[in-house]
């Protein structure tokens, strides 16, 4: 796991980044629980907010 700061509202997310790697994605699609964006978390640590 790694821990994830919302590019929206910069609120930290647990996420299991294990999967991005199994399934050999360069990313991994997060909800934020705070004020409900979805951003792409990149193996490497980086998040970009999708639209």
């Amino acid at each position: 796991t790694m821990t994830a700061h919302c590019p929206n509202c910069e609120t930290p997310a647990t996420v299991d980044i294990v999967n991005v790697r199994r399934w050999q994605m360069t990313w991994r699609p997060v909800d934020c629980d705070n004020c409900f964006a979805e951003f792409e978390l990149s193996a490497d640590g980086k998040t970009a907010l999708m639209l």
